[in-house]
């Protein structure tokens, strides 16, 4: 639940970034990231992902809502135009985006 919730603000799209944030970073991980740890700044690196990925969780990951990107934004970003792109090239998914694959 994003803080915004915990608050008991009203729900907006920002709370769906909030939720994608925690989805990949569930992904990439196999935990869920502590609470604590984002409201004190400490989430801990994704490691043996890509930079653009691990910048894309922390930031739907921010705490304040404004500072969040929007969808639209997301959509625009190296990581997702590359996965867009190479999906459609080759109809086989994550498994062949090079951002999403774990680096050795």
């Amino acid at each position: 639940m994003s803080p915004e919730l915990l608050d008991r603000k009203p729900y907006t799209s920002s709370c769906d970034v909030w939720a994608l944030g925690i989805i990949l970073y569930h992904m990439c991980t196999g935990e869920f990231p502590e609470m604590t740890k984002i409201f004190q700044g400490q989430l801990a690196p994704v490691a043996g992902y890509s930079q653009d990925l691990q910048d894309l969780i922390h930031a739907c990951l921010a705490l304040k809502p404004e500072q969040r990107p929007v969808i639209k934004d997301i959509y625009k970003t190296q990581l997702i135009r590359q996965y867009i792109q190479e999906k459609s090239k080759k109809s086989k998914g994550a498994a062949n985006c090079s951002h999403c694959q774990e680096k050795d």
